[in-house]
């Protein structure tokens, strides 16, 4: 069965962010564990940080919002059920990575790099042909 915690330490062994930032009580004390275990991870506290860990509720929403356009990769762990809804995060451009089977605890990513893939139609292909233009 996956956890949160095993789902996270899953996507940090594949993408090994070179700085990481955690804020919030419960992804603070998983990134310490992960410390105790011989993980080597370089926390830095403010940014520029290649991922960012958030755990609501101890994050309000606005900070979200603000680190979501400052971070490469944000990932954000809601384990309340008055959290924002899917429907807020998908809003703000997030994707679910996570859900528990009680469907309360979550995570959520917002990864800068896969977030909007280019439509065929934006190509050199369909530029404006200004000889197609008449005066």
């Amino acid at each position: 069965m996956s956890t949160w915690q095993t789902t996270l330490e899953t996507l940090l062994n594949q993408r090994r962010p070179a700085r990481l930032k955690a804020e919030g009580g419960a992804v603070d004390i998983w990134t310490q564990s992960l410390a105790n275990k011989g993980h080597t991870l370089r926390l830095v506290p403010d940014l520029p940080a290649d991922l960012v860990l958030l755990s609501l509720p101890d994050v309000a929403q606005e900070k979200i919002a603000l680190l979501r356009d400052r971070c490469p990769w944000l990932v954000v762990l809601t384990t309340s059920a008055v959290d924002p809804d899917f429907n807020a995060f998908l809003a703000l451009g997030f994707e679910r990575i996570y859900q528990s089977e009680d469907g309360i605890t979550q995570l959520y990513s917002h990864d800068i790099a896969t977030y909007k893939p280019a439509p065929d139609w934006l190509n050199a292909k369909y530029w404006a042909h200004p000889e197609r233009w008449e005066p």
